[in-house]
């Protein structure tokens, strides 16, 4: 058997090579083509799978990043923030390895099924009190930012909101995702760049200059290490795009996957340690925990208060992915795409894959079940976002636990479950290791937000 794989590895070694090369010539048109969608023909490429994870990465938490300097000091949040970095590089190249195991499509759910009986139940739940959160937070964060920046009734900017959310919570493949996600992106890069440009130039010399944060603080090399660990699942929650992601990427080989986390997260990286050191070097120790807050009320920093509720809201439909977007239950049978390919674990594994299939027509979800539970998200997202103007209290505590949960606990806990003959692999070590990292998490993100 393992004969016949690797005959018909090598013979379809030279197509499949052809194919890759005619991907990356044609990839940058496709993915600014609105009618690619893998969807319709099951291939997401390497481009699109990597903008849409740098969306998932690059959220309202990178401008957090600067209040971990604040709180730890330069060498305590640097080193701090490239750990932050190496960990969740780490747990994605984890929930890939697990993917291909349990073969596409598939999702945490199964993963956990597969891990152990009925151990998707605690991961579901981790992941709809995650999802429900974030996105709670991104309504009142949008909100929050149009309100400060048009005036006007705060419950009209909860309708905007959720009025441009809707339409794309509905869109039924990630992959269509792609052009929110760019827009994100760009919307992002050019608040890093806001950001680097007023930390050479001030923001306590015009009219217009914020006098809460002018004169700016002191800044230290090392003061609280231990109070910015709460910092540390900024970046997480990762785990649950992760599956969508893998599910519509064309021939998800190993190389492909590594491709996508290691570009992702070198620019994501990049950007948040300029956005961090930037941020901490104009303000110091009196940053605050949206930087965007401390700067002057002019025309670039209201583009960017705009830009950043576009970027939260380009973001909601990736939590309605998380929440009911479980691959057990998508009916992609429409269209099937002869795609049977032989992916190597290792040089001793070697799987073929199950045959992936694909829907056609509508770009939107049009199954019943699919839709009840989307417009329940809607509704109460919405609904928290007209009575409450702050729930950060909440989300951090659900961070603490779901996040930490979803981000290191579960997806090392079930490599480790599904990999017994790796257990003694230096891999294998730092998943364990990143297991126990994510139990300590746990009480201790629950204690610093608290107190």
């Amino acid at each position: 058997m393992n004969t016949d794989i690797s005959i018909r590895e090598t013979r379809a070694a030279p197509r499949r090579t052809s194919i890759l090369e005619s991907v990356r010539a044609s990839e940058i048109g496709a993915f600014f083509d609105p009618t690619q969608t893998s969807a319709e023909n099951g291939t997401a490429s390497v481009l699109s799978s990597t903008i849409n994870l740098c969306n998932t990465l690059m959220g309202t938490g990178m401008l957090a990043m600067p209040t971990v300097i604040a709180v730890s000091g330069w060498i305590p949040g640097l080193v701090l923030l490239f750990l932050m970095c190496f960990c969740n590089i780490f747990t994605v190249e984890v929930v890939f390895r697990l993917c291909r195991i349990a073969g596409p499509p598939t999702s945490l759910s199964e993963i956990g099924d597969k891990a152990a009986a009925r151990g998707s139940i605690v991961i579901d739940l981790a992941v709809a009190l995650n999802c429900i959160g974030v996105a709670s937070s991104y309504v009142i964060i949008s909100t929050g930012n149009f309100y400060y920046t048009f005036g006007g009734p705060r419950s009209v900017w909860v309708l905007v909101t959720i009025a441009i959310a809707t339409p794309l919570a509905f869109i039924k493949d990630m992959d269509s995702l792609r052009h929110t996600s760019f827009a994100a992106v760009a919307i992002l890069l050019y608040i890093v760049v806001l950001v680097a440009v007023y930390a050479i130039i001030g923001t306590c010399d015009g009219d217009k200059s914020n006098g809460e944060y002018c004169p700016p603080g002191e800044t230290a090399v090392a003061t609280d290490f231990v109070g910015a660990l709460r910092s540390f699942g900024e970046m997480g929650t990762l785990g649950v795009r992760i599956p969508p992601i893998y599910n519509e990427m064309d021939t998800p080989t190993p190389e492909r996957c590594t491709k996508v986390n290691g570009m992702g997260f070198g620019l994501v990286t990049s950007l948040y340690v300029t956005v961090a050191v930037c941020g901490y070097y104009t303000f110091g120790d009196i940053t605050p925990s949206n930087i965007i807050d401390a700067y002057p009320n002019n025309a670039p920093v209201a583009v960017a208060r705009v830009g950043l509720s576009l970027v939260v809201i380009f973001s909601y439909p990736i939590m309605v992915f998380g929440e009911s977007k479980d691959s057990r239950d998508v009916s992609l049978v429409s269209r099937l795409t002869l795609k049977s390919v032989a992916i190597p674990e290792d040089r001793n594994r070697r799987d073929l894959l199950p045959l992936r299939t694909y829907s056609c027509g509508s770009k939107f979800e049009t199954k019943r079940r699919r839709v009840v539970i989307t417009l329940s998200f809607i509704a109460f997202t919405t609904l928290i976002g007209l009575v409450l103007t702050d729930i950060g209290i909440v989300v951090d505590l659900v961070g603490s636990v779901c996040g930490s949960m979803i981000s290191f606990a579960f997806p090392c806990w079930a490599y480790y479950m599904l990999f017994p003959e790796q257990r003694k692999s230096p891999f294998s070590i730092i998943a364990s290791v990143l297991f126990v990292l994510g139990l300590v998490l746990i009480p201790l993100g629950v204690t610093l937000t608290v107190l």
